[in-house]
């Protein structure tokens, strides 16, 4: 059984490790739209990315650099 302290220090390093993905998450964006200004290829678009969802903003700019 753990102690309450043990709870504690999950409890926080859980509550840490979920801000870290927010703050993660949103700096992926950020990235992507300032390649999407700068022209980018379908390739950076990829490696930014890396399979998640896109905004509903995002989506058509990238559309336009597909095609």
């Amino acid at each position: 059984m753990m102690s309450e302290e043990n709870e504690d220090d999950i409890d926080l390093n859980l509550n840490s490790n979920h801000q870290t993905t927010k703050t993660e998450d949103h700096q992926w964006i950020n990235e992507l739209r300032i390649a999407l200004e700068r022209g980018c290829d379908l390739g950076s678009i990829r490696n930014i990315g890396q399979c998640r969802p896109l905004t509903d903003d995002l989506r058509l700019p990238v559309w336009k650099v597909r095609k």
